[in-house]
């Protein structure tokens, strides 16, 4: 659900929506799946206007479409695109849900969760990472890096540009 609410506003800007004619409201799929089709279409007639990335619509735990498009795709397999500051809001909400859930902590140093952390990092906090005060420099020293320990280590390898704000 949570990703048909997401995806929502999106209907009214691209199509799909409640004004198409033969088409019910687009947060009510039906078993006829003409509302998956509307977005495969209109998806599909992006990808011809240079559109590439991945989609997933789900209801609860159905995936209702799951589908790359564009130069995500190369020889079937899928590859790595440039997402920039569209993922820090979705990291931010992933990490509150886990405090949420008593899964992390905040205010508790790196090395907690990362025990491989430099000693310039590890007064570092949750907290510090997430309101861009933890002292890492601003240089993307994982660019193109695509596996996940091979850019946190990338990343924290840095040498420290100031001392860490409180």
């Amino acid at each position: 659900m949570a990703s048909l609410i997401i995806l929502a506003p999106l209907f009214t800007l691209f199509g799909c929506s409640t004004t198409q004619p033969g088409l019910k409201n687009p947060l009510s799929v039906t078993d006829d799946g003409a509302e998956i089709k509307c977005w495969q279409d209109y998806l599909s007639s992006k990808e011809a206007e240079g559109f590439s990335g991945g989609v997933l619509i789900a209801r609860g735990d159905d995936v209702l479409l799951h589908k790359e498009y564009g130069a995500v795709t190369k020889d079937g397999k899928v590859t790595a695109f440039w997402i920039a500051s569209i993922s820090k809001p979705i990291t931010a909400t992933a990490i509150l849900k886990l405090v949420e859930d008593g899964l992390l902590d905040l205010n508790t140093p790196l090395p907690k969760y990362l025990p491989e952390v430099p000693s310039a990092y590890t007064n570092v906090s949750v907290h510090h990472l997430l309101t861009h005060r933890s002292g890492l420099p601003t240089i993307y020293s994982a660019d193109g890096v695509v596996e996940r320990m091979a850019a946190t280590k990338a990343i924290l390898r840095q040498k420290s540009e100031r001392k860490l704000l409180s």
